[in-house]
């Protein structure tokens, strides 16, 4: 029976350490941000922090189609190349997003 509870204890622990990184993955896909922000997750509480900020803190980004780097999800210039993107290239990754939330 102490074998029993101890099993249980042990399962516990590794879920509530194993559940921030997995949904904090997740949400770093569906905002198109990097998924190291869970190495963080190497102490549980960091991990649950960690995934809180990713899908509550963090906006959502897209890639820039002339030099591939993250940018704001509404940015119209890309800050680093300058690129000008279509109001259409705007809405479409706005669509993109909300269907990667779904």
């Amino acid at each position: 029976m102490v074998i029993f509870k101890i099993l249980i204890f042990v399962a516990l622990i590794i879920a509530f350490w194993f559940i921030p990184i997995k949904y904090g993955i997740k949400w770093a896909k569906i905002k198109n941000i990097s998924n190291l922000w869970m190495l963080f997750g190497i102490h549980p509480f960091m991990g649950w922090i960690a995934y809180l900020v990713i899908k509550h803190g963090v906006e959502p980004r897209k890639t820039c189609t002339q030099c591939q780097e993250g940018i704001k999800l509404k940015a119209k210039i890309c800050r680093y190349c300058r690129n000008e993107m279509s109001q259409e290239e705007i809405n479409q990754t706005i669509n993109e997003f909300e269907e990667r939330k779904k």
